[in-house]
């Protein structure tokens, strides 16, 4: 049977109808989960190895999208949480793709990459911090 609502837990916002059956049959729904705001990620700050021979296996975010120019690939790369690098797709193109692997496996069509490496850049992240104030003071005003 099914405990009254008043012995529930009073942290519980809605009292179970299900308790007595398996937690699988019951699945999260949306509100059952708090989310974070949404932040801004960091600042980066991006060095490059390469080009090695060699191919990184696994498709970042944009399922392996071929990008026109290395400069084009790396930037789009450092805005990629999942691009660990990029691979010159063909020797004589100047095509690229975005990876998630980070190892360097043997590439018999003779592919090249470049890893990615990146810390958060401190200087550029205070600079943003310093605009935030300076703009939340324009908003509010000075106190005083």
């Amino acid at each position: 049977s099914v405990a009254p609502i008043a012995a529930m837990s009073s942290k519980s916002r809605n009292p179970p109808t299900h308790s007595l059956e398996p937690q699988w049959k019951h699945p999260l729904q949306p509100d059952d989960i708090l989310w974070e705001p949404k932040q801004e990620p960091p600042p980066m700050k991006c060095t490059w190895n390469g080009p090695v021979d060699g191919f990184l296996a696994g498709c970042a975010s944009d399922n392996c999208r071929s990008h026109n120019g290395l400069e084009s690939a790396k930037e789009a790369c450092v805005k990629d949480e999942q691009c660990k690098g990029i691979v010159k797709v063909n020797r004589n193109e100047d095509m690229y793709q975005l990876r998630s692997d980070d190892k360097i496996s043997a590439s018999p069509s003779g592919e090249q990459s470049y890893q990615k490496s990146c810390v958060i850049d401190e200087e550029k992240l205070h600079k943003n911090h310093q605009q935030q104030l300076q703009h939340l003071d324009g908003i509010h005003g000075k106190a005083g």
